[in-house]
């Protein structure tokens, strides 16, 4: 509520958060599958390893190790359906205080806080940005 200009006029302001969200449906599947399982782990691994000096792999751990820890995950498979995406972005509040908004996350400086700071402003009708 610091961030809206409207505070200091009325004082008619609480916290809010800005947030997008995606609800995926479908008909969940729960997978015990060793050969599936390995296979989906092996990817995210690759994937979420890719951008380090040294990506750690599945074979660089004791294959009894590896078995353990894969017993104690449950695989879990959505074949989606359907999205629905949704968003607040301060498209209810009046334009000074999504200006105020705008300005408080840039300060911040994070690359989430950027990113919203950015859609808000790019969410904004074309008459009113500045």
């Amino acid at each position: 509520p610091n961030w809206y200009a409207s505070k200091q006029a009325n004082h008619e302001v609480v916290p809010t958060w800005n947030y997008a969200v995606v609800h995926a449906y479908g008909s969940i599947m729960f997978r015990d599958d060793e050969k599936w399982l390995r296979g989906v782990i092996g990817k995210l691994t690759r994937t979420m390893e890719l951008d380090q000096p040294k990506p750690w792999s599945m074979g660089q751990a004791p294959r009894d190790y590896l078995a353990a820890q894969l017993g104690d995950i449950v695989g879990v498979e959505l074949p989606i359906s359907h999205l629905i995406g949704k968003w607040k972005m301060s498209q209810n509040r009046i334009e000074p205080d999504q200006a105020g908004v705008i300005t408080g996350l840039r300060q911040r400086n994070g690359d989430r806080e950027i990113w919203i700071a950015d859609v808000i402003d790019a969410a904004k009708p074309a008459t009113d940005k500045h």
